[in-house]
């Protein structure tokens, strides 16, 4: 059996789970992607620390970032 990376399986399962809600028509299913993003940002943002990889460090923490907006603008006025 192959081994799951602590960092690298949930990062995945949560960006894709987030992309599934994103989707949603709902603004608190869509508020619940964005929050599956931020989380799954912040394991790949560990990763790029852990492995030294700047490249995925500096492009998902930005990703954190946007996925954080998309919290906060999914939350207002069921936009």
């Amino acid at each position: 059996m192959i081994p799951l990376d602590p960092l690298q399986t949930p990062a995945m399962v949560l960006g894709m789970v987030g992309a599934v809600l994103v989707a949603g028509r709902g603004a608190g299913v869509r508020a619940c992607g964005f929050g599956a993003w931020v989380i799954g940002n912040l394991f790949w943002v560990a990763y790029g620390a852990v492995t030294g990889n700047w490249y995925v460090m500096v492009m998902f923490g930005f990703y954190w970032v946007m996925a954080v907006v998309g919290v906060v603008n999914a939350g207002k006025n069921g936009v």
